[in-house]
């Protein structure tokens, strides 16, 4: 299939998890792919796996300056950026008071912060491509979530745990001209974030 055909995406965390699955359908359905994540080895290696259609950058959300980086990558290796894939995202599942300080400063400066920046970076390279897409996923069954407590999935709308392939079809989906018109979603409970076309 070339669903993509010609298009540029940029996917955060993607070397691994929901992003590798993100990463490989996209490029599965014709699209150049920026893998950029702090895990080095295993972003090299699957970019590796993925040939000429993937590259890896090392990329941590909380620095604007590698986000910079990141999307200059894109651009010079594949000419352009159309896709943004914010999909950084750590979480800790405990009772309020059993939040460090630290805890907290970090999971903000990650999966807000890092989503902002990521926004920043790449906007303008959105928009000069005259169609640009973003979208971040939910509650999904990765190494990131695995071992967590296993709580009831009533606050979910499928009342289950995604799988990152359903998450790597969306975006599939929402990256494609057949959803131009698509302006976005947003399932996860505690969202504050927004998901949109540019």
């Amino acid at each position: 299939m070339s669903r993509l055909q010609g298009k540029v995406a940029l996917v955060s965390g993607g070397a691994r998890g929901i992003g590798a699955a993100i990463a490989r359908a996209l490029i599965a359905e014709g699209a150049k792919v920026v893998i950029g994540d702090v895990l080095d080895r295993e972003g090299t290696a699957l970019a590796n796996e993925l040939g000429a259609s993937a590259t890896f950058v090392h990329l941590d959300v909380t620095k604007r300056h590698d986000w910079e980086a990141a999307v200059t990558s894109a651009v010079k290796t594949y000419g352009r950026l159309i896709v943004l894939l914010n999909n950084t995202g750590i979480g800790k599942v405990a009772q309020t008071e059993e939040y460090s300080d630290a805890v907290w400063d970090t999971i903000i400066a990650i999966n807000l912060a890092g989503v902002f920046n990521g926004i920043k970076a790449a906007i303008d390279a959105l928009k000069r491509s005259g169609s640009g897409a973003l979208i971040h996923p939910g509650i999904v069954r990765t190494p990131l979530s695995a071992g967590g407590p296993q709580s009831s999935m009533s606050h979910v709308a499928m009342g289950r745990v995604g799988e990152p392939i359903e998450i790597a079809n969306l975006c599939v989906f929402l990256a494609s001209d057949t959803a131009s018109f698509s302006t976005g979603a947003d399932s996860s409970p505690t969202a504050a974030r927004e998901s949109t076309s540019i």
